[in-house]
């Protein structure tokens, strides 16, 4: 192997080094004793500025805060935290936040008349004026805005240089016979996806109504299946639940604890908590929420055909963001096939994913606190990679199969993406957040996969437990 191409495996990201430069740079430029203080004219000067939520701002999406949104501080939370006014105009709505290019994606954008959030200073700089004058003075972004451009994923089989083979027969045995016929000399198998014939399948849907359970359906369930069974596990309704909590953030988490694809249409602060004795015992707030519950269909089939995939290759790469492939479980399993040769040295995957978290705690170090804080998202991401590469690394040395473990894979990184991301973010953002369990615990695993066998189950929920520590330990340093 190439050393320049393995090294490229655990490089940190390009963009990750020039958005810090930038944000010290700009942070450098500013005066030294520049105090923010209520009515001040305050604008973004800086990418990433956070999203803040409905909860919060009482819009009903959650917005992006770009760059050059403008606003009036009226109130001031020590040095580091400020809550401004900010100016009405349009305000893109948060979809997604691409971690490969470091850009906040939109579903299109709202009107509003104005709103409040906190935000921490090193976002902000001073415009000049304040707050009392400001009269008809415009936003300078109030204009609208193009869509952002869609995020073209790279293809890893091209960029690897791997090859890929599919066959389907009316046997495992049989299928694979083809594939094998066909592998060039020198090729290593680095995985095989089997699905056999007679094996019993599940796929589970959801939407408003049947319909919309059927459309999804048709959507995922492959060709040349045979249907065995559909049942309805939920219903569609909607219902009320009371929590208890001592901030919004916390009563959100409570009150979709335990359900399964819901919407949360409202969540109303009901009573606000008294002090106990001698005001020293603070008692939590009492909220309602609404909920939606789409209905929940099951589909139980088999396939007409046994089908087999195999990837083969002579060298891989450690993948460097959670948006870089369409493939990653495929690319982090054969990642535990290959050996990777730094500097003359081959070192196996365990090797090299201990050697990434180390340069990043290394990184770490030379950054202050705030620094840290401003930029969460970016390590927080390198470590739940890592997490996934020794995930991956201890299920591989199991025997659960790669079927098996790529739905899991995927389900982990879209449970990065859907529910520790906007966690991040309110971390970055300031925000408390509390988790009552254990990461591995968040991912109910159990209730995701409940159709895998038990051992399987527990083959993946230790290998949960031993990986994601580091990630765990970075956000809330010094957990059980």
């Amino acid at each position: 192997m190439e050393n320049a191409d393995n090294n490229s495996g655990i490089e940190f990201r390009q963009e990750a080094y020039d958005l810090v430069a930038r944000m010290e740079k700009l942070d450098a430029e500013r005066e030294k004793d520049e105090v923010f203080k209520a009515g001040d004219k305050v604008r973004i000067c800086m990418p990433l500025a956070g999203i803040p939520g409905p909860e919060e701002t009482g819009l009903p999406h959650e917005v992006i805060m770009d760059e050059g949104h403008t606003g009036v501080i009226v109130r001031s939370a020590g040095e580091e935290m400020v809550t401004v006014r900010w100016d009405a105009g349009k305000y893109r709505i948060y979809k997604d936040l691409d971690l490969a290019t470091m850009q906040y994606l939109d579903n299109g954008s709202l009107t509003s008349e104005g709103f409040e959030s906190g935000i921490h200073t090193s976002y902000l700089q001073k415009s000049g004026g304040s707050g009392k004058d400001r009269g008809e003075e415009k936003s300078i972004i109030m204009q609208d805005q193009p869509p952002s451009p869609p995020v073209e994923k790279k293809s890893s089989l091209k960029e690897l240089n791997h090859l890929a083979f599919y066959e389907e027969a009316e046997t495992v045995a049989a299928a694979k016979d083809k594939i094998l016929s066909q592998i060039p000399e020198g090729q290593a198998i680095l995985l095989e996806r089997i699905i056999d014939a007679g094996r019993a399948q599940k796929l589970i849907v959801h939407g408003r109504n049947t319909e919309e359970c059927s459309r999804m359906a048709e959507k995922l369930l492959p060709g040349n299946i045979t249907i065995l069974k559909r049942n309805t596990l939920k219903e569609y309704r909607k219902l009320k639940k009371n929590v208890s909590a001592f901030t919004v953030s916390e009563a959100m988490q409570l009150v979709t604890k335990d359900e399964e694809f819901v919407t949360v249409s409202s969540l109303v602060l009901t009573g606000k908590g008294k002090s106990g004795l001698l005001g020293l015992i603070k008692k939590p707030d009492q909220y309602e929420a609404e909920l939606e519950q789409d209905e929940i269909s099951e589909i139980i089939y088999k396939n007409i055909l046994s089908k087999v995939y195999i990837r083969t290759g002579t060298r891989t790469a450690i993948p460097v963001s959670l948006t870089q492939y369409d493939d990653l479980p495929e690319v982090f399993w054969s990642c535990t096939q290959l050996k990777f040769n730094l500097n003359g040295i081959n070192l196996g995957l365990l090797s090299v994913t201990a050697l990434k978290e180390q340069m990043l705690l290394e990184m770490l170090k030379t950054k202050s606190r705030n620094e840290i804080l401003m930029n969460l998202d970016r390590p927080a991401e390198d470590f739940y990679l890592a997490g996934l590469l020794g995930f991956t690394l201890t299920v591989c040395s199991g025997k659960v199969t790669f079927t098996d473990y790529e739905p899991v894979c995927y389900y982990l990184i879209d449970h990065y993406k859907n529910r520790l991301l906007p966690d991040v973010i309110r971390i970055k953002n300031g925000e408390r957040v509390v988790y009552d369990l254990p990461l591995y615990k968040t991912f109910a695993i159990d209730k995701k996969f409940g159709h895998y066998e038990k051992w399987q189950l527990d083959s993946i929920n230790h290998a949960l437990e031993a990986s994601f520590k580091s990630f765990w330990g970075f956000l809330f340093p010094g957990y059980n």
